[in-house]
């Protein structure tokens, strides 16, 4: 039997169906944000390319998916590139529908870095509707002075622990839903080819 790459793509997406609905249920659970969502660069190799090397002009927002289930903890980590000493990016995230300034990007010039913000449990409702998040890049500049690229937004629920910062990396449960997908597609085709072969 020839297994076609749509097949081949509806048996792993299966498969990462069931592994998703049974890690529903238990902690920690993380979500990104990350590329073709907004402005979130691709590849390492756009960093530096247009719409996703930003000014203070281009500040924007997204939403995270929800997240059911009790929440003890919650960090919201930003990933970003080019985060220079005298540059001041804000990271916002809606409370009851109320913009508030969580804190700056940290420092990191020419590279990749999480910045972490600790969210409190006024944050979990709105966790679990799916949080908004906004960037206000570049504060107190009306001129192209400093410029910041996001790779990645990361919920991290219960100590979840976050992907690689830089773009284009997927997040290790990504990776664990594709081998478990791979697995269901093998096992199926394992089976098959037994029941071909007795009869």
């Amino acid at each position: 039997m020839i297994m076609t790459i749509k097949t081949f793509a509806l048996a792993a997406l299966a498969g990462t169906g069931l592994l998703a609905s049974v890690g529903a249920q238990a902690a920690p659970t993380i979500d990104v944000a990350e590329a073709p969502t907004g402005f979130f660069v691709p590849t390492a190799a756009q960093t530096y390319d247009a719409p996703y090397y930003r000014y203070f002009d281009g500040d924007w927002g997204w939403t995270h998916n929800a997240i059911a289930g009790s929440i003890t903890t919650a960090s919201l980590l930003i990933s970003a590139f080019d985060v220079d000493p005298t540059e001041i990016d804000q990271i916002y995230a809606y409370d009851n529908g109320v913009k508030t300034l969580l804190g700056d990007l940290a420092v990191a010039p020419d590279d990749y870095s999480y910045t972490e913000f600790v969210l409190g449990a006024n944050f979990f409702d709105d966790i679990a509707a799916g949080l908004q998040v906004f960037i206000d890049i570049d504060v107190g500049n009306t001129t192209n002075t400093w410029a910041v690229t996001l790779a990645k937004s990361t919920l991290s629920i219960d100590g979840a622990a976050p992907p690689n910062p830089n773009p284009g990396v997927p997040e290790p449960a990504t990776w664990g839903m594709m081998i478990a997908g791979l697995a269901i597609v093998g096992s199926t085709m394992r089976r098959r080819k037994v029941a071909v072969s007795f009869a």
